[in-house]
């Protein structure tokens, strides 16, 4: 296959030689992308305000610290566009 695309001139000229398979093992290099770097944002205080007033019936404040950062997480999401972008029903 090589021959057909490339012809007789370019294939004619490749050497191949073996060697020993020491020293393979050792130095390869990490081909891992690195680690993203996190993202930090400041949360809208119009956001967090909309946040604490859906949750101020809530008595236990543990419950309510979570149901606000779910509302933050809620509001903060990247909207998708598409025809399912409303969620399951």
């Amino acid at each position: 296959r090589v021959n057909a695309v490339y012809g007789y001139a370019a294939v004619s000229h490749i050497h191949l030689t073996q060697t020993a398979a020491t020293g393979f093992a050792e130095g390869q290099a990490d081909f891992a992308p690195a680690p993203k770097a996190p993202r930090v944002s400041v949360p809208d205080p119009a956001m967090l305000a909309k946040a604490h007033a859906g949750t101020e019936g809530v008595g236990d404040p543990g419950l309510r610290a979570a149901l606000e950062l779910l509302a933050q997480n809620i509001f903060t999401r990247p909207r998708s566009k598409g025809p399912d972008s409303a969620g399951p029903a």
